[in-house]
């Protein structure tokens, strides 16, 4: 009795009647795949990335608009000093005694 022994048989009928047609479509969905696979990570890799420099970028405005709020503080600052000063030496000439 032989164990190692058989015979299968395999009906390759029905891949040899596959159309054009249906391997173009066979075809478009395994090219879809590989899209998916290779180069949608590559895409969101890039999305991520242009969002990181949009923040980056909104985070340099930001400061930059500290920046200029302080150096407008500081002239304000300067020029209420000087308006103080003058407002204090016109008072001092009104109250002085004309000769």
């Amino acid at each position: 009795m032989n164990y190692f022994a058989s015979t299968y048989g395999y009906d390759t009928a029905p891949l040899q009647s596959i159309q054009q047609t249906e391997l173009a479509y066979i075809g478009a969905i395994a090219a879809a795949g590989i899209f998916a696979y290779f180069l949608l990570p590559v895409f969101r890799k890039m999305l991520d990335d242009r969002k990181a420099k949009r923040e980056k970028n909104a985070k340099k405005n930001r400061i930059k608009d500290l920046i200029l709020m302080k150096e407008i503080q500081g002239e304000i600052e300067t020029e209420m000093r000087e308006a103080l000063i003058h407002s204090e030496l016109r008072s001092k000439k009104e109250g002085e005694p004309s000769a």
